[in-house]
């Protein structure tokens, strides 16, 4: 049998200690990215609550304008909530979207935050005039995703 030399020994230390260090990158690579999205829903979370914030200071029930069918019988402060809640929507879904597109959001995430939150918006049939605004400046991805939901509006 053939004896190891010191430098083999020194030579295989090294390269697992290279493989050590890179497992350790990917991992705090890893908790980066998770910390960052929980950081993204974070700062969401504080941007909703101050909207509702904002609604419940003026006196008015947000809930019950966000669910309302339509704007009618709604007062003009109502029914410029009721936009504003559409288009901050709107870039929530591209926001969520762009995620998808770079790897930082799940499959079953992306079903539920983008495309059900689109199909949500489309079936809103008297905000159509800012969807068709704004889808101006969508992706072309997302524009087929767009397009892959029925239109109840049509």
């Amino acid at each position: 049998m053939k004896k190891v030399g010191l430098d083999v020994w020194i030579q295989l230390i090294g390269m697992l200690s290279i493989v050590a260090s890179l497992i350790f990158v990917g991992l705090e690579m890893r908790q980066t990215q998770q910390i960052a999205l929980s950081t993204q829903q974070q700062e969401r979370a504080h941007k909703a609550v101050d909207m509702i914030l904002g609604f419940m200071e003026a006196g008015h029930d947000f809930d019950a304008i966000m669910r309302a069918e339509t704007s009618e019988g709604l007062n003009e402060f109502q029914q410029m909530g009721r936009r504003n809640f559409y288009q901050t929507t709107l870039y929530f879904a591209e926001n969520d979207f762009n995620q998808y597109e770079n790897g930082l959001l799940s499959q079953t995430d992306y079903e539920i935050k983008v495309v059900n939150v689109l199909e949500f918006l489309l079936s809103q049939c008297e905000m159509r005039p800012i969807l068709d605004f704004r889808i101006r400046f969508f992706s072309k991805e997302l524009l087929k995703v767009a397009g892959s939901i029925e239109d109840p509006c049509d």
